[in-house]
């Protein structure tokens, strides 16, 4: 009897331990997550070119890269003007802002011909200084949102046949450098980012 009793109390504790070894069940939790990133984008649109008396010209946006400006003078002389019109576009999806206009032309003529208004604004520099100097520039532009600009160049009226050669078609590009609206330079430094060493772990809410 004894015996039975201690096989029967064996085969209760065997079966409280598989139960203890089955009890607890697992469940796995899958998190989906999209991410979609941002797009940087800006493009010239609506240039145009309209000459003074006898000039003419042209104003085109470059067909490989629409950051670029082609801008073109014929028949220019002494006193002689030109308006040059053109839009600055956001095509991207964040806001953008331009820093800076890089001036690309190496024709001598080009000493004698001024920025004379930018916007109905007096200007008065040659269109090197112009471009070369608008370090602090900085013109925010919103997603799909635009601005218009008009430029009047104008000869030097005392402009001669030694700096300013006849017969002459003269012509420079400008391209528009566009950052990300808050981008406040912190990266352009040569200095490593620090490593973070310690991760703040955030528990899922109970």
């Amino acid at each position: 009897m004894k015996k039975t009793r201690l096989i029967a109390l064996t085969l209760v504790v065997a079966l409280m331990l598989m139960g203890a070894g089955y009890a607890f069940w697992q469940e796995s939790m899958t998190i989906n997550a999209a991410v979609e990133t941002g797009e940087l984008d800006f493009a010239f649109r609506k240039a145009s070119f309209s000459g003074g008396e006898y000039v003419k010209g042209s104003a085109k946006v470059d067909k490989e890269d629409d950051n670029i400006l082609h801008l073109e003078f014929k028949n220019m002389h002494p006193s002689a003007y030109a308006t040059v019109g053109f839009r600055m576009v956001n095509t991207g999806t964040i806001g953008l802002k331009v820093e800076d206009f890089v001036f690309e032309g190496d024709d001598s003529n080009l000493a004698q011909l001024l920025v004379s208004e930018v916007n109905g604004e007096k200007v008065g520099k040659t269109v090197e200084e112009y471009f070369s100097g608008l370090t602090d520039l900085s013109i925010p532009i919103e997603k799909g949102e635009y601005k218009d600009y008009t430029l009047k160049f104008a000869v030097k009226p005392c402009a001669n046949d030694d700096n300013f050669k006849e017969l002459t078609n003269f012509s420079f590009s400008i391209k528009a450098i566009v950052k990300q609206y808050n981008d406040n330079g912190s990266c352009n430094n040569e200095e490593p980012e620090p490593e973070i060493t310690d991760w703040e772990i955030c528990p899922l809410e109970q």
